[in-house]
This record gives structure tokens, C-alpha cells and sequence, in this order.
């Protein structure tokens, strides 16, 4: 009988592990006792993951805004420019190649627990239990991971706010629409660029959890290499693609003036999109291994001097908008020497060492790439369907009778979620990297403990949130604008657009732990079901239809991340971890496979595993 089987029917270890002895009502409050220490555990060890998760997403989200409201501080079309570049950026980069990254994430937590878990089966995937003093605890993770997010959201949303008084100071009282939105058409840094390279990311989530659950070390460098490799390849091809995007512009509608500084700003941050995706790949490696903090610091320093690189270049320099992009491939390149610095010292410690994880460069990373891309290219799939719906609904509220007012609304409402989703993605990837590690290290009853865990925290997380987005819905619009219409229009949406964070919250973190187990594709049907089968149909219905206008679009998207969570929700909860141990294990042996018997030596250099007899842990 498994030991999930006997625990979760309430049998201690050693005690009642064959089922030969009654439990006395003693004992029975004993081992709730011992539940309830257990689960207190995982948080503080998914807390401690996802806070500084979370702080670097949101520094990251307001470092871009700081490039913004440079660019605007040189009037409307300048931004609009840069806005209409973003998105372009985000759609056909940044998703796709942080999709591919995010296999790495399942691959290198459970290879790393396999190796140090199993030291008797010389370089082959294991499944053997891990003790839980041998990982990071989650609290650490998950309390790095939310305020890293939390950070890099406000550089944006500030950069927003003053971008839009700066860009159009003869509008008093008026919102600056061109702040707030992308002229009605989707911004094609985004569309094209971050949604694509983020889904490619995101692939080593699923590949370096696991890997380093399983202690098998030299496999977390053999995965970086490979997102390195794979994500350059995408990047390049993105990159011929936004050399001719300025037709696709012109042909929808564009106007040329503003679709010249656009492709211009664009091209100019492709350098951004590169250092980007490339640190993500080495967040995803560091967090694989529980190490967060140095990523928070070294993005909360790059946080810190957008400002000054923005001045510097468009103010000092007098270089324009182009300065505008210049600051943000700054900004990048820093976030990207600064990891590349910590990791090199970082590996150059553990050499020789059993917990050496960097191999060297390699050749065996052009090998066994589809264990790899079949787990990251469904999440680049999911991220595309998520972030092409936002930018679908900022279209259809450009075809509202007052187009104007309703897209700053959606663009306050879209920029007040990316803020708070910050928390959620540092939850969330601080539950990819628990449940990886411990599936990796086939310990499937706390992988199950971290994924409830985790679910809890953010439902409790995103109850605060929306209890504190309702009682300040009659000042938050006057953060972005002073013109009535919008603040009126705000405080009607702002208690839907936070209630839609409830379920979008879930959503996020059960996409985590599904990326831990590698069900990536299992996440991307779901998100297709319900963004594009659900939730375009309900809001085009209640905001076109029947004439609710922005307020209708938010029900209908509220309604879709609600029914989303809850699907996705309800899935994890109804796993079976025993047989999710067991497809780790095979994910993990296909890997091993794929980059053959010349790999042995890099995968083990130092013969030693560090395993433990632990027989709690068997």
C-alpha cells in the first residue's frame, strides 16, 4: 500500500503503517496536531519562495513603466510609439520565450532529487523520499518571490501614472488616453515578443524542480543550457518578424506616423527582450535550487536606476524616444550581468563538489531537446491564449460609442491586475519549485501538502486584496486621472476587476503546480476552454450585446478566471500524487535517455550523491 494511501487516512509512521493497530482518540489528536505543524511548515516554506518571486515581477513591471513615462514626457505620439511597440514586444516575445524557459522548471527540481535521493542507481532517474530540512523553506521563497513582484509592479504603474500628466499636460483633468492604452490595437512588443519568450521560460520550471528534487545536479546546467539555446533560436526568429511588422501595422489601420516610431522603439528594445528571457532562464535555475534572494536584489537595484538611465538617455542626452528604449535594454543588461555575476561566483563555490549543478558548456545541450520543448511549448501556448485575450478586450473597447473613456477604464482596470498578480505569481512559482522537488525526490504526500498549501495562501492573500480594492474604489481612479468620466467609471468596475483576481489568482497558482508536475498541457486546453470558449463570447455578449459596456467586459472576464480557477483548482485536487511521482520519474529517465551515455560524466562529475538512508524518507 503507498504512503500516500496510509497518511491520508490518518496512519503514523511506524505505528499504524500496517494497519495492525486501532488509533485511540489520543493518538487520533496527536497526529491532527502533527497535520496542522505540517502545514504551517509548507507555508513558511512556500512564503519564503514566493515573497521574493513576487517582488521581482513587480519590479520588473515598473521598470517598464519608468521607460514609458519618459517616453511620454516627450508628448502623445511619442508614446504611442512606445506603447503600440510594447505590445508587439509582449505578444510575439516575451510570452513565447518565457513558455519555452518554464520547462526548466519541472526538469531541474526533479533530476536533482532523483540523483541525491538514489545513489545506489548510478545516474539514472529515482524515486526516494527527501528530507524536508534539505530544501529551502517555502516561506523564505514564496515572501522573496511576492515583494521581487510586488517591486517591479509599481516601476510600472508609477511610470504609467507620469506618463500620462507628462505626455499630455494640455488635457487637464482629462485622462491621457494614449498612456492607457495602444491606440486601440494590441501592443506588439507584448503580442509578439513577451508572451512568447515568457511561455518558452517557462518550461525550466517543470525540468529544473524536478531534476533538483532528485539531486541529480549536473542536469539543472545541461537545461539552462538548453532554454539558452532554444530561447536565442526563437529570439531571432521574433526578431525577423518585427523587422516586418510595420506592414502588418499599416494594414491594420495604423497611422504611419505613429507605426514609424513604433517598429523604431521596438527594434530598439529587442536587446531588452534578449537580456529578459536569458534572465529568466537563470532565475528559473536559481529558484529550481531555492535561491531567490539575490535575484530580488539584484532586480530591486536595476529597479532603482531605470530612473536614472531614463533620464540620462532622454532627458541629459537629449536622444528621444529612442532613449526611452535604450533605458530599458539598460535596465535588462543590468538584471542580466548582475545574475550572470552572482551565478558564475555561486558555481564556481560548488565545483568539485557534490553540489555542483553547472557541468561546463557543453555540446550535449543541442541533444534531447523535445523532453524540453514538449513541456514548455504547451505553456507558450497558454501564455499566448491568456495574454491575446487582454489585449482582444482593450480592442473591443475601442469600438464602444465612448471610446475614449472606455479604454482608459479597461487600461487602469488591466494595470490594477498586473500590480496585485504579482502576489499570485510568486505564490505560484514558489508552489512549481515545492511540488517539483518533491515529486522529483518522490515524496508525492508533500508535494500534495505543498500544492493545498499553496492554493490556501492565495485564496487568503487574494481575499485581503479584494477586500482592500473595494474599500479604496472611490480613490484609486484619481491615481491614474482626474477626468470624472474615467474615476466614475472606475469605481463602478474596480470591485469586479479585484472579485476577477480571486479566480485569476487560482488560476495562476495552480498553473504553477501544474508546471511543477509537468501537466503543462493539461493547463493550456483549460486556458483555450475557457479564455477563448468562455470568456471572449461572455464579454463581447454583455458589453456589446446588451450594451453594459466596459462593466460588461469585466463581468465577463471575472466570470472566466472564476470558472478558470475553479477548473484548474478542482484538477489538482483531484491528482493522484503516487502516479505523478511515478510520471516525474519518467520525465526524468526520457531526459537521461535523450542526451545519452556521454552525458554520464557531466550529470555525476564528482561520483558522490549525497543521498540519504532516511528510511522516514522511503
Amino acid at each position: 500500500m503507498s504512503e500516500g494511501h496510509h497518511r491520508v487516512n490518518g496512519a503514523t509512521d511506524g505505528i499504524l503503517e500496517n494497519g495492525s493497530v486501532e488509533a485511540s482518540p489520543l493518538l487520533e489528536d496527536h497526529n491532527e496536531k502533527a497535520r496542522y505543524r505540517e502545514y504551517l511548515e509548507e507555508s513558511v516554506r512556500v512564503g519564503s519562495l514566493a515573497g521574493p518571486i513576487s517582488s521581482q515581477a513587480a519590479l520588473v513591471f515598473l521598470s517598464s513603466l519608468v521607460s514609458l513615462a519618459f517616453a511620454g514626457h516627450l508628448g502623445g505620439l511619442a508614446l504611442s510609439q512606445a506603447v503600440l511597440a510594447s505590445s508587439v514586444y509582449n505578444i510575439t516575445g516575451a510570452a513565447v520565450l518565457l513558455g519555452l524557459a518554464s520547462g526548466m522548471e519541472t526538469l531541474c527540481g526533479q533530476v536533482r532529487a532523483c540523483a541525491m535521493a538514489c545513489p545506489h542507481m548510478e545516474g539514472t532517474p529515482c524515486i526516494t523520499a527527501l528530507r524536508t530540512d534539505q530544501f529551502p523553506s517555502v516561506y523564505n521563497i514564496t515572501g522573496a518571490a511576492v515583494l521581487l513582484g510586488l517591486a517591479s509592479g509599481m516601476e510600472t504603474l508609477c511610470g504609467q501614472m507620469r506618463a500620462c500628466a507628462m505626455a499630455c499636460p494640455h488635457m487637464e483633468g482629462t485622462p491621457c488616453i494614449t498612456a492607457l492604452r495602444t491606440d486601440q490595437f494590441p501592443s506588439v512588443y507584448n503580442i509578439t515578443g513577451a508572451a512568447v519568450l515568457l511561455g518558452l521560460a517557462s518550461g525550466m520550471e517543470t525540468l529544473c524542480g524536478q531534476a533538483y528534487g532528485a539531486r541529480n545536479y549536473g542536469a539543472l546546467g545541461i537545461v539552462l543550457q538548453q532554454a539558452v539555446v532554444i530561447s536565442t533560436a526563437v529570439f531571432l526568429l521574433i526578431l525577423a518578424l518585427w523587422t516586418q511588422v510595420h506592414h502588418l501595422l499599416l494594414a491594420a489601420g495604423q497611422k504611419k506616423d505613429i507605426v514609424e516610431g513604433a517598429v523604431m522603439y521596438l527594434l530598439l528594445s529587442a536587446p531588452a527582450l534578449y537580456c529578459y528571457v536569458i534572465a529568466e532562464c537563470l532565475k528559473r535555475y536559481l529558484l529550481a535550487q531555492g535561491v531567490v534572494t539575490p535575484a530580488t536584489i539584484v532586480t530591486a537595484c536595476s529597479a532603482a536606476l531605470s530612473p536614472l538611465y531614463n533620464w540620462l538617455l532622454v532627458d541629459y542626452f537629449e536622444v528621444g524616444l529612442a532613449g526611452a528604449a535604450l533605458a530599458n535594454d539598460a535596465v535588462q543588461a543590468t538584471v542580466l550581468v548582475g545574475l550572470i555575476g552572482y551565478v558564475l561566483w555561486r558555481d564556481q563555490r560548488l565545483k568539485g563538489t557534490p553540489l555542483q549543478t553547472w557541468p561546463g558548456w557543453t555540446t550535449q545541450c543541442l541533444h534531447g531537446w523535445w523532453p524540453y520543448l514538449k513541456l514548455a511549448l504547451p505553456t507558450v501556448g497558454a501564455c499566448c491564449l491568456e495574454w491575446w485575450l487582454y489585449e482582444g478586450l482593450i480592442l473591443i473597447a475601442g469600438w464602444f460609442p465612448n471610446a475614449d473613456v472606455a479604454v482608459a477604464a479597461m487600461g487602469i482596470g488591466f494595470n490594477t491586475t498586473a500590480l496585485t498578480y504579482t502576489v499570485s505569481t510568486g505564490i505560484g512559482g514558489a508552489a512549481s519549485t515545492r511540488v517539483g522537488n518533491e515529486l522529483g525526490s518522490a515524496r508525492p504526500l508533500r508535494a500534495a501538502r505543498a500544492a493545498h498549501t499553496s492554493i490556501v495562501l492565495v485564496t487568503a492573500l487574494m481575499l485581503c486584496i479584494v477586500a482592500v480594492g473595494i474599500a479604496l474604489r472611490d480613490v484609486w481612479g484619481y491615481l491614474f486621472t482626474n477626468d470624472p468620466e474615467v474615476i466614475d467609471v472606475i469605481e463602478i468596475i474596480l470591485p469586479v476587476v479585484f472579485f476577477s483576481e480571486l479566480g485569476d489568482g487560482l488560476n495562476c497558482v495552480c498553473g504553477g503546480i501544474m508546471r511543477g508536475a509537468g501537466r503543462q498541457l493539461l493547463a493550456s486546453i483549460l486556458n483555450l476552454i475557457t479564455y477563448w470558449g468562455l470568456g471572449l463570447p461572455l464579454a463581447c455578449v454583455l458589453g456589446l450585446h446588451y450594451g453594459l459596456g466596459v462593466q460588461g467586459l469585466w463581468w465577463g472576464l471575472a466570470t472566466t478566471t472564476t470558472v478558470q480557477g475553479l477548473a484548474m483548482c478542482a484538477t489538482v485536487l483531484c491528482f493522484d500524487w503516487d502516479k505523478e511521482a511515478k510520471s516525474a520519474a519518467a520525465l526524468l529517465s526520457e531526459q537521461h535517455d535523450a542526451l545519452g551515455p556521454e552525458s554520464e560524466a557531466l550529470l555525476h562529475p564528482t561520483g558522490e550523491d549525497g543521498g540519504s538512508d532516511d528510511a522516514e524518507d522511503r
